[in-house]
C-alpha cells in the first residue's frame, strides 16, 4: 500500500525531470537559433517566451502532481497506522484501483 504510493511519487518525479530535460533542450535550440539568425530576432524572442511559458506551466503542473502524490502517501501512512474498519479499507482499495487506471 505504502510502497505503491512511493512508486507513484517516483513515477511523477521521473516524468517531471524528463519533461524538464526536453524543455531545456528546446530552450537551448531556441537560444542557438537566436545566435545564428539575428535577423529573426523577433521570432526567436517569441519562441523563447512561448517555451519559457510552457516550461513554467508544465513544471508547476507536475510539481502540483508530486505534492498531491506526497500528500496521498502521507495520508496512506497515517490511515494504515490506525486500526480501520473493513468497509473503509475496501473502499480505499477500490479507489486505488480506479486511480491506477
Amino acid at each position: 500500500d505504502n510502497g505503491k504510493g512511493k512508486a507513484q511519487w517516483v513515477k511523477y518525479a521521473v516524468i517531471n525531470h524528463f519533461i524538464s530535460l526536453l524543455l531545456a533542450i528546446a530552450s537551448l535550440i531556441a537560444i542557438t537559433f537566436l545566435f545564428f539568425f539575428p535577423a529573426l530576432l523577433l521570432v526567436d524572442v517569441l519562441v523563447c517566451v512561448i517555451v519559457g511559458y510552457c516550461w513554467l506551466v508544465i513544471y508547476s503542473f507536475y510539481w502540483q502532481l508530486i505534492e498531491v502524490a506526497m500528500t496521498e502517501t502521507q495520508a496512506q501512512l497515517e490511515t494504515s497506522a490506525l486500526t480501520k474498519p473493513a468497509e473503509f479499507s475496501t473502499s480505499q482499495a477500490d479507489e486505488e484501483k480506479r486511480l491506477a487506471y
